[in-house]
């Protein structure tokens, strides 16, 4: 998974169901892929059975800050970019983040995607292997990331979800899933320490769960055409309500194994398709209430 923000060459692993249709087709359900999904214990369906049917209920919606630099503002953890990061100002001891949901919402689960930002390793640190594949890393220096996680119904009274104040270990990811149904309208990240003395920063604060709202209408007419053999334009009329789509194609209506979601725009080119082969393709409107699945029409060449 590239962000390539620090180096050309930094990385992400992830992980999709996938599996083999009926024709012995290969695929990959990398749909919503970056949203939680379920890890099997037995026998399922990577195709009904993976989704937790939570939905994202933080994108773009209104942030505050213990301090905000000024070439990285606090719109920027909830703006589902993690290549752009929100970043205290240099030398802010009091260091928070939190985001208004805009309502009480069913909160299911957070994830916490901290950034590396002006973090200077100290001289003395030392690395050994424990036996391949783990690097392990001497705790020195506080090295360590540490912090809390609290929610609130009204912003003033604040309950702690998650307490890494003391953690030994780095989880620059962080993911809690919250027990019982929890419903919250603030949810706000308390900095403990971050490694080699650096800022306290976020490339995102993602909230799961589910909205009080309805899903968008759905997306049933679009264009789509081949502006080259392997190169394919879409485009369609923006759904009022919806916070973003995700598009799906392949080679016919019931093997639309390939996708891509988009965020707040309405037009898509994809590229690497097969030259010669004829493609199917649908767009599925979302918010944080739910998805809407588009109809699937043939790509025109």
């Amino acid at each position: 998974m590239r962000i390539s923000r620090k180096h050309m060459m930094e990385r992400r692993v992830g992980l999709f169901p996938a599996g083999f249709d009926d024709d012995g087709v290969l695929f990959c359900n990398t749909s919503f892929g970056d949203y939680p999904k379920r890890i099997p214990d037995g026998s399922w369906d990577p195709w009904k059975d993976s989704a937790t049917g939570w939905m994202l209920l933080s994108y773009r919606k209104p942030v505050e800050a213990s301090s905000s630099s000024p070439e990285y503002p606090a719109e920027n953890a909830v703006d589902e970019d993690i290549r752009t990061i929100w970043s205290t100002e240099s030398g802010d001891k009091e260091r928070w983040f939190q985001v208004d949901l805009g309502e009480h919402c069913s909160v299911e689960a957070i994830q916490v995607n901290f950034a590396e930002f002006d973090c200077v390793p100290p001289s003395g640190i030392s690395y050994q292997y424990t036996g391949p594949p783990t690097l392990r890393r001497t705790i020195e220096h506080g090295s360590c990331l540490q912090y809390e996680l609290q929610g609130s119904g009204d912003g003033t009274s604040w309950e702690v979800l998650a307490d890494k104040s003391e953690a030994e270990e780095d989880l620059p990811h962080d993911f809690i899933r919250l027990k019982g149904n929890r419903s919250f309208r603030f949810i706000r990240v308390v900095s403990h320490n971050m490694p080699f003395q650096g800022r306290f920063a976020l490339s995102g604060l993602r909230v799961f769960g589910c909205g009080q709202g309805q899903p968008p209408k759905a997306v049933n007419e679009f264009q789509a055409c081949r502006l080259e053999p392997m190169t394919a334009k879409l485009s369609w009329q923006a759904i009022e309500g919806a916070s973003g789509y995700n598009v799906r194609w392949g080679i016919a209506p019931d093997k639309l194994y390939s996708s891509w979601m988009v965020y707040a725009q309405s037009e898509l080119e994809i590229g690497a398709l097969t030259d010669g082969t004829e493609y199917w393709v649908a767009v599925d409107a979302f918010n944080e209430n739910g998805v809407t699945e588009g109809r699937a029409q043939p790509i025109v060449q």
